[in-house]
């Protein structure tokens, strides 16, 4: 997990949006984004709800869905 949320990172980065902007849009809590980014498992959610809120990250940015 820490490989895909490196590159998440690195691609939000890039485009210079913040991880408050990526919450709002996505209605998903920052403190979320940002577990999923680090890798930090105690803060993430159940698997089933994280698959989503990954998928919808990834097209947030415009990254191709199979890929990520």
């Amino acid at each position: 997990m820490s490989e895909l949320g490196r590159k998440l990172k690195e691609e939000r980065e890039k485009k210079g949006i913040s991880i408050q902007e990526v919450g709002l849009s996505l209605k998903i809590s920052a403190r979320v984004i940002s577990a999923i980014e680090s890798g930090d498992r105690t803060q993430l959610p159940a698997m089933t709800f994280l698959r989503g809120f990954v998928k919808s990250y990834g097209q947030y940015l415009r990254l191709d869905a199979a890929e990520i």
